[in-house]
């Protein structure tokens, strides 16, 4: 859903940038996309065991909003090469994003708590719902992009606010837990 934004949208953009469709341009526009959603996936898998996996995630939050800025000022400025870049950093963070929730929730989920699938799920819902309003409120295509945009951005920031304050609950219940067991045990 969130790269189909990339893939659906821009070439629009680019037919309203050139006046016309370029099959080489778009092509290297979709190169430069599947290149970014391939190092994307590799890099969101192996970053998760080095770091936090919630810096990866306002990590990438700050990769969607540089995206937004590079749209804009490609759409604008009518630069090209804005485009390339821009959907570069588009696949590279929207496939580490995917694999990040997946990531979050394999890790964070237990058997009393499924809190960050529910979470998840809504926020997909509502970013669906609130994408089909914004095409009958938006008088262009761009407009509908941009507004998409910021609904995704602000989602997923609150989905990371959510998550990291529940699952700091949850890491204090569990060294309680921990230190009553380990208490009962000695005596």
């Amino acid at each position: 859903m969130l790269q189909g934004c990339y893939f659906n949208v821009l070439p629009v953009l680019l037919k309203g940038v050139l006046g016309k469709t370029d099959n080489q341009k778009s092509f290297m526009m979709f190169f430069f996309g599947g290149i970014g959603s391939l190092l994307g996936g590799f890099f969101s898998g192996r970053i998760g065991h080095w770091t936090n996996l919630f810096n990866v995630g306002w990590f990438q939050n700050l990769l969607v909003c540089i995206f937004c800025v590079q749209s804009l000022y490609a759409y604008n400025e009518k630069i090209l090469v804005m485009t390339y870049t821009s959907g570069f950093n588009l696949g590279l963070t929207y496939s580490g994003l995917e694999a990040l929730h997946a990531m979050m929730i394999a890790k964070l989920i237990n058997k009393e708590n499924f809190y960050y699938v529910a979470n998840s799920a809504v926020n997909s819902l509502a970013s669906t719902l609130l994408s089909i309003v914004f095409i009958f409120l938006s008088k262009t295509t761009f407009m509908y992009y941009f507004y998409f945009m910021l609904l995704l951005i602000i989602l997923n920031i609150i989905f990371l606010f959510t998550s990291q304050k529940k699952f700091q609950n949850i890491r204090q219940l569990t060294l309680i837990n921990t230190e009553q067991t380990d208490s009962l045990t000695k005596e």
